[in-house]
């Protein structure tokens, strides 16, 4: 596992705008071993949050970092590593991938209209090794990596964090004036 982070790792930050870092990430999820000690996790996975958030608009990049993030999670302890990092994440995503519209149609026609953001996809001889489905497949293995990572990260151990690290006397006052 360390051999093989040790030649993506550059791909994976630092060539984010090219096809070597998709081609990095189909390595890493095709011959990364799922089972490794929780400090290598530790050590990699905020360095895979980063690459991860490099790349935006990519569905097959998220589908491909949700993996080994699921694959991490099995290993790391819940108090060991911030999900919470992960977890926001993947909430300010979902808007995205949810194709949730940002934004509205104003009557005020001097008003330019903005296009749609592009997005970005593997390139198609990358694609091959992933070995997608149907559409309608990859959409349910998109949502199943979505929802056991978000409910793992939402797990009793974030409300037991979350409750342990609330004071009510340091709580905002919000009464109205």
């Amino acid at each position: 596992a360390r051999a093989l982070w040790d030649v993506t790792r550059n791909d994976l930050l630092y060539h984010t705008h090219s096809n070597s870092c998709f081609r990095a990430l189909i390595m890493l999820y095709l011959f990364h071993p799922s089972r490794c000690s929780s400090e290598f996790y530790l050590e990699v996975m905020p360095q895979w949050l980063e690459s991860w958030s490099n790349v935006d608009r990519c569905p097959e990049f998220d589908f491909l970092w949700m993996v080994m993030f699921c694959r991490a999670r099995k290993y790391v302890s819940p108090e060991e590593y911030d999900w919470g990092s992960l977890r926001r994440y993947l909430l300010t995503q979902c808007g995205y991938w949810l194709q949730i519209p940002v934004g509205g149609v104003s009557a005020d026609k001097s008003f330019p209209r903005a296009a749609p953001p592009g997005k970005r996809s593997f390139p198609s001889r990358l694609k091959a090794f992933v070995g997608s489905g149907s559409k309608y497949e990859e959409g349910i293995d998109f949502v199943s990596k979505v929802t056991k990572l978000l409910v793992f990260c939402a797990g009793p151990h974030t409300t037991k964090l979350l409750s342990e690290n609330s004071d009510p006397d340091k709580m905002p006052d919000v009464s109205s004036d």
